[in-house]
């Protein structure tokens, strides 16, 4: 449990704050993440990189995502040559961007026809996403699809709408004392706060704590030991830093998903010598700007094709 003296200064300023951004502020936003772990993966001997990780914009009346995954790709896959030569001889098809407008989400995700080589077993059927790969589709299911989802069809494994992320910290459990700042040149005010460890790894589109397990086991730790853990996880707290500049705009966000944000919660030796050997980093920053600039805009696309979202399954 992460305990923070706060005020109640702190909760208002908060308010207003995720308040405004939601309802009627446009922006830009952008995520960087710094990802590491020391272990051997089932994509290779383990990694260690920071890269841009995604942007868009945000609107009144509608969200874009998207990114170009040549880094990012590059970097998982470092230790395999097979695997660089399919990146490579992609260059310039491997990226994909989700839109949400008029209450309907589109994407067009030309790296998804290299993600299905690296990730999928040989022979797998195209052509149910040819759509996607080579032009717009219009994403339909039920529920309706929201931009994370197609962010994470488009192959984001840690989608996350911006939205979500302000809303979160607009409910945040604790919250303490605004400190006077810097951030680049400008005065912000930082405020630290206490969310629930679990809404925080879903909005940052890990969804659950399996693949941590995952890693975990095959450092040696026992199912009981991986069940208490996951009990564990459910109850605990994240620290979430928050930047908030004079004119009451949310301009970083910043948190830590890895070893430092689950060490917490674990009491077996066992599992806390497994959880270093792991040497886990998950560290994510979200900057924000371009406040209510008259430019920014989300359109549907002009052509696009209707496309089952299960055809992604």
């Amino acid at each position: 449990m992460i305990d923070l003296v706060g005020q109640i200064d702190a909760y208002e300023i908060l308010a207003r704050v995720t308040s405004g951004m939601l309802d009627g502020t446009s922006f830009r936003f952008d995520k960087r993440v710094h990802l590491a772990i020391s272990h051997d993966t089932e994509i290779g001997s383990g990694f260690d990189f920071e890269v841009p990780w995604a942007s868009g914009v945000i609107t009144p009346d509608g969200a874009s995502a998207g990114a170009d995954e040549t880094l990012i790709l590059g970097s998982l896959f470092a230790a395999d040559p097979e695997a660089l030569d399919l990146i490579d001889a992609a260059a310039g098809r491997l990226s994909y961007e989700a839109r949400e407008s008029d209450r309907r989400v589109y994407l067009m995700s030309p790296v998804t026809d290299t993600l299905l080589k690296l990730f999928d077993s040989e022979g797998a059927d195209r052509a149910p996403l040819r759509p996607v790969i080579e032009g717009w589709a219009r994403l339909d299911g039920s529920p309706p699809v929201l931009l994370a989802d197609a962010m994470y069809l488009g192959g984001d494994f840690l989608p996350t709408d911006p939205r979500e992320l302000i809303a979160m910290i607009g409910n945040a459990r604790e919250v303490g004392d605004p400190v006077r700042t810097e951030l680049e040149g400008r005065p912000v005010s930082r405020v630290d706060l206490i969310v629930f460890l679990t809404d925080l790894s879903y909005v940052n589109g890990d969804i659950d704590f399996e693949t941590l397990l995952d890693n975990l086991r095959a450092q040696g730790a026992t199912e009981e030991e991986t069940d208490s853990l996951r009990r564990a996880l459910e109850g605990s707290d994240a620290l979430v830093s928050v930047w908030v500049d004079d004119t009451d705009h949310i301009v970083r966000v910043e948190y830590e998903l890895g070893a430092d944000a689950i060490a917490p919660a674990i009491q077996s030796p066992s599992l806390a010598a497994a959880l270093d050997r792991l040497d886990m980093v998950e560290h994510v920053v979200f900057t924000f700007s371009d406040f209510d600039d008259p430019d920014l805009a989300v359109d549907p696309p002009a052509d696009f094709v209707p496309l089952p979202a299960a055809s992604f399954f």
